[in-house]
């Protein structure tokens, strides 16, 4: 487990197997989410290799490819930096998973089946409880969790893979929502409006529930940066 220190980080051997850079980038990311390599750490390529007992071609790479997904920022000769979120591309970040989660949830209601459906709704009441009961990380879990079903259930592999790219600086911002008073409550309300339209297979529904969901989370970060 990741600790921060002052001479820098502490991170625990990773071992072999294969796709390391995968393990590596993997590593990493999951300190950054949960908040164990806190933002404005300075990640050195050569201390992470030493510490996860890896070359420093697998951890620079990895570092590239956590900056492609805005958790880092990589400095040529000088390494990396956490990032909670680059202010100057929130609204274009914003405006962009608005737009294809619209989508996504349009064509989830004319396209998810029954088990489809009945998974969301599975997901919707698990989130619903962890929220209920103040468990955060269940909340950080279920939460993507209902993203990824309905976007999965728009059979639109395009706008999924576009998602993805993205998922991890939105998984961040999310985590940071959590610390406002009543933000949860909000989220499982957006969530549960998501569902209500889906289920009723009314597509402009689902589209304008899941539009006004991500609008209002943007809306709190231009409040809160």
């Amino acid at each position: 487990m990741p600790e921060s220190s002052e001479g820098g980080i502490r991170m625990s051997p990773i071992g072999g197997g294969e796709l390391l850079l995968d393990r590596v980038a993997g590593a990493l990311r999951a300190a950054i989410l949960s908040g164990e390599l806190a933002p404005g750490t300075h990640l050195s390529v050569p201390e992470l290799a030493r510490q996860l007992e890896v070359s420093r071609t697998p951890a620079r790479e990895a570092l590239f490819r956590l900056q492609s997904e805005g958790l880092v920022s990589v400095t040529p000769r000088r390494g990396a930096v956490v990032l909670s979120g680059d202010p100057g591309r929130l609204a274009e970040l914003f405006e962009y998973r608005e737009a294809l989660e619209g989508m996504a949830a349009r064509l989830a209601a004319k396209r998810m089946d029954a088990d489809g459906r009945a998974a969301l709704r599975a997901s919707f009441e698990a989130h619903a409880e962890a929220v209920r009961t103040g468990d955060l990380a269940a909340h950080v879990e279920h939460d993507q969790e209902f993203h990824e079903l309905f976007i999965a259930g728009s059979g639109n592999q395009r706008i999924e893979q576009e998602l993805g790219r993205v998922r991890s600086q939105l998984t961040l911002l999310t985590r940071r929502m959590s610390a406002k008073p009543g933000a949860l409550t909000e989220i499982v309300t957006a969530h549960e409006a998501i569902l209500t339209g889906i289920e009723a297979g009314d597509g402009r529904r689902a589209e304008n529930a899941a539009r006004v969901h991500v609008r209002g989370i943007f809306d709190f970060y231009r409040e809160n940066p």
